[in-house]
């Protein structure tokens, strides 16, 4: 075996006797290009499912980013379990130290964000949360970041209760100016909402709220948990509809909620965006498309790039730029704007995000930029 392989190593030798030096600098540059030198690692662990719209696009803007950013990137899909997330947590922990990444990003949905953060700490894997803040009961438990849990380095989460107010607000002005109040001037509304614990979907809730104070002539009929689903929002709504034939108005905590009430809608024969008016969070194909046929008649996104900025703040930190100096552990940010139908039109034809330039948020490589500019609205006014 020896022999064999000296023969090997000879004949790759005499190759190269008739091969100039320029030229074989010029292989071993590109022998070393084909195996790229990462920066850093970072794994996601998205709890959708792996083709679930919103999910999937958090993901695709997130591998723009860490292209730009020289990052190693991979996203883990829950497919909705939130016993998988635990899993895949764990499965990330059992990796040699070699294999495991520099970092790990969770959502930190529902009631385990404790187990998964102490997974994380056993394994000396520092951790980011995105979409969720920890409510009460979690935060007994947990406390904040670098406290109890020393590789919890922080948090970065869009502001869901702006959300809920201004999708709350929007489609009871449009309910006004269509004239759907009953004989009284009053109008009556349905909330479909996310999970009854989620961080985020507690918020859009709470936004909503904030929204119903500015129009006391709105009759909250009665708010029902979707889940987030499709089908079960279609179920409710049906059941809905029934017990409350002047509703006029549907909230809904997302997109897919959305398409189920509105199919909900035309089983009824009631027609989406004429006899029932409703609104929706999340940028997917079919919720623009329902905007600018008139079938949703509010809606709100731009936190689809929560993750993606949350590569920009670990690759800072990675760098020496700690974000919890002049940001804090846990940043709470706008990331949320309206849509018009044109906006909604331009954004089916060019997702907004992919033609960013992430490297031009980051700190460490624009040391001018004193604090992180996250806001969607520029973003969308300006097309990119």
């Amino acid at each position: 075996m020896l022999a064999h392989l000296s023969s090997i190593m000879l004949r790759g030798m005499k190759i190269f006797e008739h091969i100039s030096m320029p030229i074989i600098l010029i292989i071993l540059i590109l022998l070393g290009l084909s195996s790229p030198v990462w920066a850093m690692s970072v794994t996601f662990i998205a709890p959708g499912h792996e083709h679930e719209a919103y999910w999937v696009g958090v993901s695709e803007v997130m591998n723009k980013a860490a292209q730009d950013l020289g990052i190693e990137f991979k996203t883990l899909f829950a497919e909705r379990d939130i016993l998988r997330e635990i899993e895949l947590v764990k499965s990330v922990t059992r990796l040699t130290k070699s294999q495991q990444p520099d970092y790990l990003i969770i959502a930190g949905e529902k009631a385990i964000l404790p187990e998964q953060l102490k997974l994380a700490e056993a394994a000396q894997i520092p951790v980011f949360l995105i979409a969720n803040i920890p409510n009460a009961q979690q935060r007994l438990q947990i406390g904040y970041p670098r406290e109890r849990f020393k590789y919890w380095l922080g948090s970065l989460t869009p502001q869901a209760e702006a959300a809920g107010y201004m999708t709350g607000q929007a489609l009871i002005k449009a309910g006004l100016q269509a004239g759907l109040q009953d004989a009284s001037g009053r109008l009556s509304l349905l909330a479909l909402s996310g999970t009854r614990s989620t961080g985020s979907s507690v918020q859009r809730n709470r936004g909503l709220a904030s929204a119903l104070k500015d129009f006391p002539q709105v009759d909250l009929k009665q708010v029902v948990h979707a889940d987030w689903r499709q089908d079960k929002a279609y179920v409710q709504t049906t059941h809905l509809l029934q017990r409350y034939p002047d509703v006029r108005l549907i909230w809904c905590a997302n997109d897919q909620i959305a398409l189920g009430a509105m199919q909900a809608l035309k089983d009824a024969n009631l027609q989406p965006g004429k006899d029932v008016l409703l609104s929706a969070i999340n940028t997917s194909v079919e919720a623009m498309q329902a905007l600018v046929e008139g079938r949703l008649s509010a809606l709100a996104g731009g936190h689809y790039l929560s993750g993606a900025w949350a590569l920009v703040v670990l690759y800072d930190y990675h760098h020496g730029v700690d974000f919890a100096i002049t940001e804090g552990l846990e940043m709470d940010r706008s990331m949320f704007a309206l849509f018009s139908p044109e906006q909604a039109q331009r954004f089916i034809k060019a997702p907004l995000g992919y033609a960013l330039d992430f490297r031009r948020y980051t700190k460490h490589l624009n040391p001018q930029l004193l604090h992180y500019r996250f806001d969607f609205r520029p973003i969308l006014e300006d097309g990119q």
